[in-house]
């Protein structure tokens, strides 16, 4: 008896259905794992060169002190809110990114990406600055110090 093979549109549509269901199931797992600190970094040292894309995500609110989510794509996210306390952003890619009353305190945002940003009554204290690029940020409320201010990039038009 010879089995018949389903036509070639079928498996291409299959793969495609398998390859974004598994895309969903990775992102899950990491929007899961972000909630447990521990969990999220032990992974982030066992997969270094795996790139952290999570732009446009919604994390309003969200538990996340002491996550190291260096290098990770955020751009756009909604962080409002959220907890980012001692948080590992460096060099972070947070452009356009809604940061506005998140507790960013003593968090490393060091050659992070914080064009367009808005960090509307932020916790900023202790945060680490040093080379992040503030350009067109919104800075209204926040508590953040001139010396922060110093160490960062921050174009003219953003004072």
């Amino acid at each position: 008896m010879q089995r018949c093979r389903p036509p070639q549109p079928f498996q291409d549509h299959l793969q495609t259905v398998l390859q974004e269901f598994l895309l969903r199931s990775a992102l899950e797992f990491r929007i899961r794992a972000l909630r447990q600190a521990d969990t999220w970094n032990t992974w982030r040292e066992e997969h270094p060169d795996t790139a952290i894309e999570l732009n446009g995500i919604d994390l309003s609110e969200a538990n996340l002190g002491e996550v190291n989510l260096a290098e990770a794509d955020l751009s756009g996210a909604d962080l409002s809110g959220a907890d980012l306390n001692n948080a590992n952003l460096s060099k972070a890619n947070l452009a356009a990114a809604d940061l506005s009353a998140a507790d960013l305190s003593d968090a490393n945002l060091s050659d992070a990406d914080l064009t367009d940003v808005d960090l509307a009554g932020a916790d900023l204290r202790n945060a680490d600055l040093r080379e992040a690029r503030l350009d067109w940020a919104t800075l209204e409320g926040a508590l953040i110090t001139s010396e922060q201010l110093s160490q960062a990039s921050v174009g003219r038009e953003s004072l």
